[in-house]
């Protein structure tokens, strides 16, 4: 249960900062996708980092771990999870898997979106 917690209060974290960077940026008249990029990037750098820095000195099974990763920057931007995985493919040798698991994500979300977009207008 506090694993949960700490996902949770992570979460929501890293959504009100993913927000504040959002409104921030769009203060500077920048188009909304900058912001987007923005912390897509600073939130694959941070998985990245973190990673290896945690798993360093924390070990998985703490709520340390889940609480930053998974709930922080997880609520920060979901494509940190998606680039430390295709990461994980690439690294370990498994350059097909990861090359349809990247392409399938990017067409498939893209595809799942405009559906969603078509689904919410005709509603």
């Amino acid at each position: 249960m506090v694993v949960i917690l700490s996902v949770g209060v992570g979460g929501a974290a890293g959504a009100i900062l993913r927000w504040l960077i959002s409104q921030a940026i769009s203060g500077l008249s920048a188009p909304a996708f900058w912001a987007t990029l923005f912390v897509n990037v600073v939130g694959c750098i941070l998985m990245g980092f973190l990673v290896v820095y945690l798993d360093a000195r924390w070990p998985s099974e703490t709520i340390v771990r889940p609480g930053i990763l998974v709930g922080l920057l997880g609520g920060f931007t979901t494509y940190s999870a998606f680039s430390m995985e295709a990461v994980g493919m690439l690294a370990a040798g498994l350059y097909s898997r990861a090359a349809v698991y990247i392409l399938s994500t990017l067409i498939l979300c893209i595809l799942a979106t405009w559906a969603g977009l078509i689904l919410g207008r005709s509603a």
